[in-house]
């Protein structure tokens, strides 16, 4: 019997631990302090009520080119307008559309990766918000799944 009453304490000391750490993943995602600071910056953003302006985008994956090459990005009344590529001038093929989102697009992008990636790293723009460096690893032990993500060139119109 006194054996089992000392395990009692690391044992509660354990179960209080696990609660304590309920907004941590097993990988060290804070998912509770990384939603607070998403809404955040997404907050400075919509207060910024900025709908007309230019970007880039540049992806590093384990992806084909039309997905890693740098893409402007034209939005015009909150819509995306145009999409092309930086270097070449040429359009960006419908299909890759979705890969190159309005700066909303991007804030929607982070919100999802906080649920399902293991890892999280974001950097946000220090005036409007806008996430500018965003680096995702989906499975922290899978190889060739990890997203980069770079905004630079924002003009607002």
């Amino acid at each position: 019997m006194r054996k089992i009453r000392g395990m009692v304490r690391p044992l509660a000391a354990v179960a209080l631990a696990l609660v304590l750490a309920s907004c941590v993943n097993a990988f060290g995602l804070d998912s509770e302090r990384e939603r607070d600071r998403l809404d955040r910056n997404w907050s400075r953003w919509d207060q910024a009520r900025i709908f007309d302006y230019d970007y880039v985008v540049e992806r590093s994956c384990y992806c084909g080119f039309e997905i890693t090459e740098p893409v402007r990005v034209v939005v015009r009344d909150g819509r995306v307008v145009d999409r092309y590529y930086v270097r070449s001038g040429f359009g960006v093929d419908p299909y890759y559309w979705s890969i190159f989102p309005s700066i909303d697009g991007l804030f929607s992008e982070v919100a999802d990766a906080i649920h399902t990636a293991d890892e999280l790293d974001v950097s946000y723009e220090r005036d409007f918000g806008f996430p500018v460096r965003v680096g995702i690893d989906y499975h922290r032990n899978a190889a060739d799944d990890e997203v980069s993500i770079r905004t630079y060139g924002f003009v607002y119109r």
